[in-house]
């Protein structure tokens, strides 16, 4: 069974010029402050936004905003949840790895991968991670759209 997806270069595309655009001269990353998701309106809910927060060298996530199409793909609602990279048999646990590292690297990541969701459904996945800082220069939200199909 194929679910019906979001062209995943016009996905990818989007959100690398809107990230973009939103970037100050001179900053690492766009402010968390300025972004608009109805900019976004027609991937909005491909899309799902994770607050990061740090303490003691543990990197936790909390699920602020999951689109409905998300919901779908991940088989449960998580927003309010938090989660960790090193949090095993989780869905999109792949997402979360590349998440990791697009906050340390401060760019914008596009990945390719799968994963057994909640529902035990194969899930082939394309990824656009963008990091936003509301000082411009720490990742503190990170935006990440995806499009997908669902197999099984």
């Amino acid at each position: 069974m194929r679910d019906k997806i979001v062209n995943e270069q016009r996905l990818v595309k989007r959100m690398e010029s809107y990230w973009d655009s939103l970037k100050e001269e001179g900053a690492s990353l766009p402010k968390y402050q300025k972004f608009n998701n109805a900019r976004l309106q027609d991937i909005w809910e491909n899309c799902f936004t994770l607050i990061v927060n740090e303490k003691m060298g543990n990197r936790m996530y909390k699920y602020e905003h999951v689109g409905e199409e998300v919901h779908k793909a991940y088989g449960s609602k998580l927003v309010g949840d938090f989660t960790m990279q090193t949090i095993k048999g989780i869905p999109g646990v792949k997402v979360l790895e590349k998440i990791d590292e697009c906050i340390t690297a401060k760019k914008i990541f596009v990945e390719d991968g799968k994963f057994i969701n909640k529902e035990s459904k194969m899930i082939k996945f394309r990824s656009c991670i963008l990091p936003f800082g509301s000082d411009g220069e720490n990742v503190d939200h990170v935006v990440t759209g995806l499009s997908w199909r669902k197999y099984g």
